[in-house]
């Protein structure tokens, strides 16, 4: 959403443009993502001043308001410790054990005061046991080339065809019998490709298609554009191009489709659902949230009037789609669901593709019958050989097919790719 100024004529009552300022910051205090983004330059600036109380404070503020955040609170160890506040680092990262949060302690040099005091080589074991695998899951499909950066994934069963997606290479490849051709690419008007999904009904294959600094052969100007595009199954053509109509910089990442053949998209850079009616007239803005910062993943539950969507900064929400309201899904103590990138559906539960979590893994999430009390969170698998970056999957035939390998963090902000990032991989695990 665009930033306005208003400029109020000298004749206007002084206290109104104090109420609007009132009025603003009471509704940033309401919202947790942003008000410890506030902290975290405060704590940044008063670092740079050499004011290091100051800045652990500001640290301190922020994992306040978000306690579920294990990325503030292993920054908030780190402080404390460097501060010599030894025994409250050791606290928080307790409480990144309880979190199920996993990584080397014991090799972090910003934890070295830590080394020699009571207690640490214990939680140091336990979060190096957190980041251990665990399940297992098999490679079923490789294709493409590096640098490939794949995103969406989608299946047609009538063709027992799979449909693989690049965000870099802007293309789609279509994998069947052992046999892989392109089916569309930057010649159709794409750009980068996102989430994938197929319309049965309709024979169409619907692709998020968007401008990212990852995408390449893109100009300045496309930046911040993004559209649906529906291309049919049989033949390659395309069907419609559908923008979003408002002004700002948008970026349409997953999509679901319904049984009536309606489709609803995630705008993470807009942080709103949109939504095609089966009518099929322009992108309808269909809700929206100022603490909707970053929506990704979107699932319907069974009786379809309820959307889920994970929202990578936040954690997970429920949409009404007949009153359109978007309520905040509280996670279970002593569970994080920040992070989460690719949601699909299997029976009453979701499979959760969290790669936003160290380490990253696939979950299951099990639910009342209402979907608005989370019950259990299990994990399905994590940290496995050959993962980098799991992003989308599917649900089909009683396993989660997933893209394992999209290699995200070797793709900068400037266009550039580091590393060998090998063959994209289409994983499967089985769902208990």
């Amino acid at each position: 959403m665009s930033a306005s100024t208003l400029s109020p004529p000298l004749t206007c009552r002084p206290c109104l443009a104090g109420l609007l300022l009132l009025a603003v910051a009471a509704c940033q205090s309401m919202d947790p993502v942003a008000t410890s983004r506030l902290d975290l330059e405060r704590a940044q600036e008063a670092r740079s001043a050499g004011d290091a109380e100051g800045s652990l404070t500001a640290i301190r503020r922020a994992s306040f308001r978000r306690p579920d955040h294990p990325g503030l609170l292993l920054l908030q160890a780190r402080s404390e410790a460097m501060a010599g506040e030894l025994d409250a680092s050791l606290a928080s990262l307790r409480r990144l054990v309880d979190l199920d949060f996993g990584f080397d302690a014991a090799q972090d040099p910003q934890l070295g005061p830590l080394q020699y005091w009571p207690g640490f080589d214990e939680i140091a074991s336990r979060l190096s046991a957190n980041a251990a695998p665990q399940g297992s899951s098999q490679v079923v499909l490789r294709a493409g080339a590096a640098p490939f950066l794949p995103e969406g994934l989608a299946y047609d069963p009538i063709d027992d065809a799979w449909f693989l997606g690049s965000v870099h290479l802007r293309k789609i490849l279509r994998l069947e019998g052992g046999e892989e051709s392109v089916f569309a690419d930057a010649s159709d008007g794409l750009l980068g490709v996102f989430g994938l999904a197929i319309d049965p009904n309709g024979r169409r294959l619907w692709v998020c298609s968007g401008a990212d600094p990852v995408v390449e052969g893109l100009g300045a100007d496309q930046q911040g554009k993004s559209e649906l595009i529906a291309f049919d199954l049989d033949d390659g053509s395309v069907i419609g191009r559908w923008s979003p109509q408002d002004e700002g910089q948008h970026l349409l990442g997953d999509l679901v489709v319904t049984p009536d053949s309606e489709v609803f998209l995630s705008d993470s850079r807009a942080g709103a659902i949109y939504l095609l009616r089966k009518e099929h007239g322009s992108l309808e803005r269909f809700a929206t949230s100022s603490r909707l910062h970053s929506p990704q993943g979107l699932a319907l539950t069974p009786a379809g009037d309820t959307l889920l969507v994970a929202d990578y900064a936040s954690g997970l929400w429920t949409l009404d789609l007949k009153s359109r309201r978007l309520q905040p899904l509280p996670a279970p103590a002593q569970h994080c669901l920040l992070g989460i990138d690719g949601l699909a559906r299997s029976g009453s539960d979701l499979i959760a593709v969290q790669n936003g979590f160290e380490p990253q893994r696939i979950l299951r999430l099990r639910w009342d019958e209402q979907y608005q009390v989370l019950g259990a969170v299990e994990v399905l698998a994590a940290a496995l050989p050959g993962w980098r970056e799991p992003t989308l999957g599917k649900v089909v035939d009683g396993h989660f097919y997933f893209v394992a390998n999209s290699h995200w963090p070797d793709f900068a902000a400037d266009g550039s790719v580091d590393g060998d990032q090998g063959q994209p991989e289409i994983q499967r695990l089985k769902i208990p």
